[in-house]
Parts: C-alpha cells; structure tokens; sequence
C-alpha cells in the first residue's frame, strides 16, 4: 500500500529493554515525509498528553479530528519526535488535519 504525507497508520515502535532485548509496540503515527517507495519519515504519537512539556497536539478519540484521524484513544501527536518505518509493517487508519502544523514546526 502506497500511503501519502498526512495519513495516520499503525506502526512498529521499537526500543531496547534495560537487559538490551529489542522490543516493540504497535502505535498510531502520521506519515511526515516519503522517504523512499517503501520507507516514510513518520511523527510518533502517544496515549500520553505531554502538551506542557513539548510541541504537538493533544487530540480527543471522540473528537471531529481523531474520528478522521481514526484514533481509538487520547493521542498526543508529538512534533519533535520521529522515526522513519517500512510501510510494510504499517496499516492505515486515518488522515491527519493536522499536517500544515506539523510542516511548520520543522520548517
């Protein structure tokens, strides 16, 4: 599948454990920037509303903007934060109203 700038999947968020084992949890995140056929630059998103602490947007699931966004809980969408991700691993659930923000930010 061909996602484009804007959308909202669910992707593979990974990290080491303090033993060193890989980990991984599947979370939203919003398509930033095509990287390749295959690889997108993609802004990680949270449960957690970090809205005083960094630059993003807290987002209600019951909202007009998580329903397009196709968000089943709270989401903080954290600017700062990316990750790049193989599409092959991700599946689309929304659009993001959101972009115009996120462009300015890293502009």
């Amino acid at each position: 599948m061909k996602f484009k700038e804007g959308d909202v999947v669910i992707a593979p968020y990974t990290w080491k454990d303090d033993e060193g084992k890989i980990k991984f949890k599947f979370r939203p995140a919003v398509v930033y920037q095509i990287e390749s056929d295959t690889e997108h630059l993609m802004i990680k998103c949270t449960h957690v509303n970090r809205s005083s602490k960094f630059p993003g947007k807290w987002v209600l699931s019951e909202s007009e903007e998580g329903k397009v966004m196709g968000l089943d809980v709270d989401t903080f969408i954290h600017y700062s934060e990316t990750l790049i991700i193989d599409e092959k691993y991700c599946k689309l659930i929304g659009h993001c109203p959101y972009l115009n923000e996120i462009i300015d930010y890293h502009e």
